[in-house]
């Protein structure tokens, strides 16, 4: 495939229908844009995985298959940029926007796949979760990961087709504690008594097998 070699730094602007973006000089904007990325028809991919060294991209297909490949600064930035844009792409389409608000509560494992089978491929020592030291308010936590991680692995693995899904499907097996937060962040989420609310897709957010 092609490789993207020549990355630039852009400012971009999302209008209902399109997605404009600025060249920058001098810290600031340029008054009128470099470029437009029409949405109607558009394809969103994310997370995209297609260069292992940026975590961080978002794909956009163009309905005449042109790519733009966005890079964000963090996951946070990311996740929102990438719903913004999903919403403006379904705008137009009121039974596509009530979809997108009710995948969270919908979602069901397929048939052939269960929680432990998850777990036994997040245990996985080559292609698992990857876990980490991590500090939180002072305290430091060995073999950890964040939420995001977890909504990037099970979607880049097809557990899941969307973070929506990632989500509900992470608070599932926390749920059944498989997976278990660490520190004060995901921990006080728990809280919350709707299981889609239970799991944080948060860079910030501890877990632990």
């Amino acid at each position: 495939g092609h490789i993207v070699r020549n990355w630039k730094v852009r400012w971009f602007v999302l209008l209902q229908d399109k997605l404009l973006y600025y060249k920058i000089e001098g810290g600031k904007k340029e008054p009128s844009p470099k470029g437009r990325i029409l949405l109607d028809g558009c394809t969103i991919t994310c997370p995209c995985l297609e260069y292992e060294n940026r975590p961080l991209l978002i794909k956009l297909k163009t309905k005449t298959n042109t790519d733009y490949f966005l890079e964000c600064c963090s996951r946070e930035e990311r996740d929102s940029w990438a719903l913004d844009i999903t919403g403006a792409i379904h705008a137009g389409h009121p039974v596509q926007v009530q979809e997108l608000h009710r995948m969270k509560n919908s979602f069901k494992l397929l048939e052939n796949i269960s929680l432990h089978h998850i777990v036994e491929r997040m245990c996985d020592s080559s292609t698992g979760m990857k876990l980490t030291r991590n500090l939180e308010q002072g305290n430091r936590y060995k073999e950890t990961f964040t939420g995001s991680a977890l909504v990037d692995w099970l979607i880049s693995n097809s557990f899941a087709v969307s973070r929506f899904e990632a989500v509900t499907l992470a608070s599932m097996l926390m749920e059944e504690n498989f997976v278990k937060p660490v520190g004060a962040r995901s921990t006080e989420a728990t809280r919350y008594s709707d299981l889609s609310e239970q799991f944080l897709d948060d860079s910030t957010a501890l877990y632990m097998f």
